[in-house]
């Protein structure tokens, strides 16, 4: 079956992109706009080039030897030389599937038109991409300045037939690869190897890994919230709206909504009003007594809003800085054939992924101490509230329960703490000083990958613990949104009673976590039970166990802007049945998938942040009627506030300098020709 094609411009990749490419979900295609633009610069550059303008890294050396000219015979030379010594890489290869996702990154800031490379390069890294031909790049090596020299050295490798690569999956050689996939190795011309390695795709690409694998966490991190304050009966003012009102960071306020509703309709949660009451009627003799009622719950559970915030924010920060990244000329020099100019400076260095890395190692460091917090009250039968010791299911001493999982959480807990110092202010100069200042980027993009899977080993024996002690407590009386997700695990489960190695349970459930999309997106589990009520009843389950896939392939401008709290916008591809009709599993999915709402990403008309928040829950979307053959599916999106610029990408929701609040969605269509009138 043909894989859905991420089309490269240099302007929009995202970081669901970047991580599809790489595992293989997507293939890759080059826009004719931005190869047109290819096209200009390179002639430009050949003029240049032509008319023996000295341009760094074209007829000069490079680094400290910049005034050491090059003659025009060794042009070529000059650029294999590079690659040569530079690809001088040790340690452990980046997986294979970083290193796609490197070659697609660089591909794209390639694909700009302001580094003077050929078509014919681009269309080769294009078709290695495509065919699962990822280069061997060894972890260690870049000092992020200059961009990622030594690891982009080893990407270029491949591209000129030489050193080893992965081909789907498996290790080889370059040039066996290529020739098993029809592919010949390109001869590089001058610029090509300056533009292949001068660069920030390695730390780009481990960063997207980091961030895709962070937001998982978060959204886990909300349910272990959730169900830790349910098994321990949890006061819930906590959460109260009005609380973090007064104390409004966009982080806070969105974790407290999470968690809130999730445990919507819950019996085990406690209210504060009721609380006065059974304190009072339990007291004992004498004016002055002690409750075994809590009064307030642990910070681990009543702060989870306050603690999480700054790990929200941090990623959604982090998103934007990659997005960028991702987007953006990091080459030198830099080739604007329009304006005339080859600039020369330093977009190479990678010290805004080097700070947006080293924030993010310190959110899923305290993001982990929260959750091994609650293990251990979970476990300690002196905190647990009257559950078994250790979760033990058998009998106590004989059996251990948890004890040995625990371990795993606390000694990753102390080592992300460690990676939770920052990396990008320890520049060594090094290049004879001519590197002086540099950004350690990668390494700190490094870090950040395995402080992402360590915190998924601690979540992982959270959500065990929880479902342990559930089997203990009951779940008869959760919230809805947290009875939903306990009901999609607890057919994985299985009470722990040591008759099965416990790492083979660690192993299969932390698959299920964070291989799936089950934790994607919360709201399908609080807002997916109110259903439109002309579409299908098992439209609800539809949505919980809706298939990976993307039926909204581009989206097409109606209107560039729009009057205050409307705009229209034509939606494409959206699947049909035999008789001509939108599939109702399809519209499900198109409104799932916009419903959805990007946070994080960036506008890839002004290139500014964009922070949406999220939108209407799906009971508040009403399909007016299906659109038949012939039609497009439209879609209008209502608010109290005015869009500029305001569009779908894949069914993500972006706006530039707009915020959506108290809006409603209608679906609804409306015939090409009389869209084409307006």
């Amino acid at each position: 079956m043909k894989r859905p094609e991420v089309i490269l411009n240099g302007n929009d990749l995202t970081i669901d992109d970047i991580v599809a490419i790489g595992i293989g979900d997507k293939a890759v295609a080059l826009d004719p706009s931005a190869l047109e633009r290819c096209r200009r610069s390179r002639a430009f550059l050949e003029q240049q080039v032509a008319a023996r303008r000295i341009i760094y890294g074209v007829n000069t050396s490079f680094g400290p030897m910049c005034n050491k000219i090059i003659a025009d015979d060794d042009l070529g030379t000059l650029q294999v030389n590079l690659i040569h010594s530079h690809a001088a890489g040790l340690g452990d290869p980046l997986k294979h599937y970083i290193a796609q996702a490197v070659l697609a990154v660089r591909l794209n800031t390639l694909v700009k038109g302001y580094s003077g490379v050929r078509v014919q390069l681009l269309e080769l890294m294009r078709d290695m991409i495509n065919a699962g031909i990822a280069p061997y790049i060894p972890e260690c090596g870049s000092v992020g300045a200059s961009g990622d020299l030594v690891h982009l050295a080893h990407a270029a490798l491949a591209i000129i037939g030489e050193g080893s690569v992965f081909h789907k999956g498996q290790l080889t050689t370059a040039r066996e690869a290529l020739a098993a996939e029809g592919l010949q190795p390109i001869r590089l011309s001058f610029k090509e190897g300056l533009a292949l390695i001068n660069g920030t795709a390695a730390m780009t690409a481990l960063a997207a890994f980091a961030l895709f694998g962070a937001r998982k966490l978060l959204s886990l991190s909300c349910v272990t919230a959730t169900f830790a304050l349910e098994i321990f009966g949890g006061i819930d003012d906590a959460f109260d709206e009005d609380l973090h009102r007064v104390k409004p960071h966009p982080g806070q306020q969105h974790i407290a909504e999470t968690v809130r509703r999730l445990y919507q309709g819950s019996r085990n949660v406690i209210l504060r009003q009721e609380i006065h009451d059974r304190i009072r009627n339990g007291k004992a003799e004498g004016s002055s007594f002690e409750t075994d009622i809590n009064v307030q719950d642990v910070y681990s559970i009543r702060c989870t809003p306050q603690i999480l915030a700054p790990v929200q924010e941090t990623i959604e920060q982090a998103m934007k800085t990659v997005c960028i990244e991702a987007n953006s000329v990091n080459d030198n020099p830099v080739v604007i054939p329009e304006k005339g100019k080859v600039i020369h400076g330093g977009n190479f260095h990678g010290q805004s992924i080097a700070f947006a890395m080293d924030c993010l190692c310190m959110a899923i460091a305290q993001m982990g101490t929260l959750s091994e917090r609650r293990i251990n009250k979970l476990l300690d039968k002196h905190l647990n509230e009257g559950l078994p010791e250790l979760l033990i299911a058998g009998k106590v001493g004989l059996t251990m329960g948890f004890m040995g999982a625990q371990y795993v959480a606390t000694s990753t807990t102390a080592e992300n703490r460690h990676l939770a110092n920052p990396v990008g202010t320890l520049s060594i100069s090094c290049n004879a000083s001519n590197q002086d200042v540099v950004s350690m980027g990668t390494v700190a993009a490094r870090k950040a990958f395995k402080a992402v899977s360590n915190a998924k080993h601690i979540l992982t024996v959270e959500v065990l613990a929880d479902l342990q002690a559930l089997s203990f407590r009951g779940a008869a009386g959760l919230g809805v949104g947290s009875r939903r997700i306990y009901e999609r695990l607890a057919g994985h489960f299985k009470v722990y009673d040591n008759g099965a190695i416990f790492h083979d349970e660690l192993v299969r459930f932390r698959k299920l976590l964070f291989s799936s999309q089950l934790f994607d997106d919360l709201r399908v589990y609080y807002d997916g039970g109110s259903v439109p009520a002309n579409l299908p009843a098992d439209t609800e389950a539809y949505m919980l166990h809706r298939p990976p896939m993307r039926l909204v392939q581009r989206l097409r401008w109606v209107e560039d802007s729009c009057a205050e709290g409307e705009t229209t916008l034509s939606v494409g591809d959206v699947g049909v049945d035999q008789d001509g009709r939108v599939e109702a599993a399809a519209l499900v999915e198109l409104v799932a998938q916009t419903y959805a709402a990007a946070q994080g990403y960036q506008d890839q008309r002004s290139g500014k942040p964009a922070n949406l928040g999220y939108l209407v829950g799906v009971s508040d979307f009403r399909i007016d009627r299906l659109p038949s053959a012939g039609q497009r599916l439209l879609i209008k999106i209502k608010s109290s506030s005015a869009f500029e610029d305001f569009y779908l990408v894949e069914g993500q929701v972006l706006c530039d300098n707009c915020v959506v609040a108290g809006g409603t969605l209608k679906v609804w269509v409306q015939p090409d020709a009389e869209r084409q009138a307006r």
